[in-house]
């Protein structure tokens, strides 16, 4: 089901798009005015999978420092299960190994390997189990990190994987 995939850098006027796709996946979604400053964050870029040209999640990702952060990973409820999650990582890691900073010190043929960072809830079944796959492994906890609209509170793990 990868033959009709794309993933492509978004495009700068896609912020009203990249706000929509979010509130599809999160209760407490990023809007278009939160999502502009991150676009011109120094070190951010944002990749946008699209089948048949219909946009189907999206990641948001930060290098800098030597490292790089997962900012936020979606994909719309009618698109889960196909793997779109793992091929926006895969796609990142490229992205990485294109364009990132290498960890300093570092020979100049060194390959620009860089750690690479998320939060997930810790009842967040599905993604745990993706970044478990993709080597992701916990390296800490934010308890009472998310705060649900019910009012429950939940921990986020802290993941890294290490290319």
């Amino acid at each position: 089901m990868t033959r009709d995939l794309v993933i492509r850098p978004a495009r700068d006027q896609e912020s009203a798009l990249l706000a929509s796709l979010h509130k599809e996946c999160f209760a407490k979604a990023w809007s278009k005015k939160q999502i502009i400053p991150m676009l011109a964050m120094p070190g951010a870029f944002v990749l946008v999978a699209e089948r048949g040209e219909k946009a189907q999640g999206f990641i948001m990702v930060r290098a800098g420092g030597g490292e790089a952060e997962i900012l936020t990973i979606c994909v719309v409820p009618a698109a889960r299960g196909q793997r779109l999650g793992e091929h926006l990582i895969t796609a990142s890691l490229a992205h990485l190994l294109a364009y990132g900073e290498p960890i300093s010190p570092a020979p100049e043929n060194a390959a620009k390997v860089m750690p690479l960072f998320l939060e997930v809830a810790e009842s967040n079944q599905a993604a745990r189990a993706l970044y478990a796959r993709m080597g992701f492994e916990i390296v800490g906890k934010r308890p009472n990190y998310y705060r649900h609209e019910d009012g429950r509170q939940e921990t986020a793990l802290m993941m890294k994987l290490q290319p």
